[in-house]
């Protein structure tokens, strides 16, 4: 199995920053939760069970050599040697990718428990939204304009990119999201990614895509056609799941119980840096800030008990209580599972 050793740090040369603190626990990520999730996305695939298109070349990079990486949920995942790339080699149709972010609730995403919640949505802002925000306004050096923000979910960081100073705009398919995010005031545009999407990205001074090309069957085109639509100093955001890193170790030795990061059949991509490096040089984006974060060490300990049937005893709430130390330790080692790339238009 291919390490991805070559592809763990690339963007020579661009200021980087590594760790974000965060305790998962305080955004009710209990075990129950967990397993419920998990339940679920295996429903999802078992619903997309059945002969698919099996990929035969790097969506990213089109190398053929390939290598098995772990099946989840009857999903297989490879590692491409040449770029790193994990990615779903028999993903759904673009059709049932689709249905995963629609009103029917049979088909759709159960993602939902996260994000349209009224309580957490503030607590999501505060701590992982706004972080995110004021690194990129320190990377760009300003804040003002239109931001647009691709895949925007419930507008969390939007909400922060209007607190900061910017005109927000989210380009959203999911109806329950778009709503929820129009709730709070932003203004939404509802589509499903597409690439020809240029008209919503007209006049935009930033372009986001946070954690969303991993949804879509060839990120490459899409990160080209924000490339296509925007003139010279446009900034364009990308965050993304990354391999290596010690979630992915997670997710390959329990990967029944996978809820984020590689999990089937939603996810059907976890990008190493060049592979992200390769995108945006395509399409003609030149990285000026990198940051290196994660959930790995609560992604691991928490895989290990729920996979063990364990209870949340005082033992792993103390475990947990190490989150921050070790997980800053892991960022600075190179295997946090979370990208975060501001790239300027050449």
């Amino acid at each position: 199995m291919p390490t991805g050793g070559p592809h763990i740090r690339v963007f020579d040369g661009v200021p980087r920053r590594t760790g974000k603190p965060l305790d998962m626990r305080t955004l009710n990520r209990t075990f129950e939760w967990r397993r419920g999730i998990a339940a679920r996305h295996q429903e999802l695939a078992e619903q997309l069970a059945g002969p698919r298109p099996r990929l035969t070349a790097c969506p990213v990079c089109a190398s053929a050599e390939l290598a098995p990486f772990v099946v989840i949920h009857g999903f297989p995942y490879a590692e491409c040697a040449g770029c790193g790339l994990v990615f779903s080699q028999e993903p759904p149709e673009a059709d049932a990718i689709k249905a995963l972010y629609s009103a029917d609730k049979a088909k759709r995403t159960p993602q939902d428990t996260i994000y349209v919640d009224e309580a957490l949505h503030a607590r999501r802002v505060q701590v992982i939204a706004a972080p995110k925000v004021e690194f990129i306004k320190g990377t760009i050096g300003r804040a003002g304009g239109t931001w647009v923000d691709i895949g925007c979910a419930t507008g969390e960081v939007l909400a922060a990119a209007q607190a900061a100073g910017w005109s927000p705009l989210g380009v959203e398919p999911d109806p329950l999201h778009a709503a929820f995010a129009r709730g709070r005031g932003i203004t939404i545009v509802e589509d499903f990614v597409s690439l020809d999407q240029s008209t919503h990205l007209q006049g935009a001074s930033v372009v986001s895509m946070f954690n969303m090309l991993e949804h879509v069957n060839r990120p490459g085109d899409v990160v080209e056609m924000v490339g296509r639509a925007v003139p010279a100093g446009t900034h364009c955001v990308i965050e993304v799941p990354r391999h290596p890193s010690i979630s992915s170790f997670a997710n390959l030795a329990f990967p029944q119980i996978a809820t984020r990061h590689i999990y089937a059949p939603e996810h059907l991509h976890v990008f190493t840096e060049r592979a992200v490096e390769l995108m945006l040089e395509r399409a003609g984006f030149t990285a000026i800030g990198v940051w290196t974060f994660g959930q790995d060490y609560q992604e691991l300990i928490s895989s290990v008990a729920v996979s063990a049937r364990l209870p949340e005893s005082p033992f792993f709430q103390a475990l947990g209580d190490l989150t921050n130390g070790v997980q800053q330790a892991i960022d600075d080692g190179g295997f946090s599972d979370a990208l975060l790339v501001v790239a300027r238009r050449n």
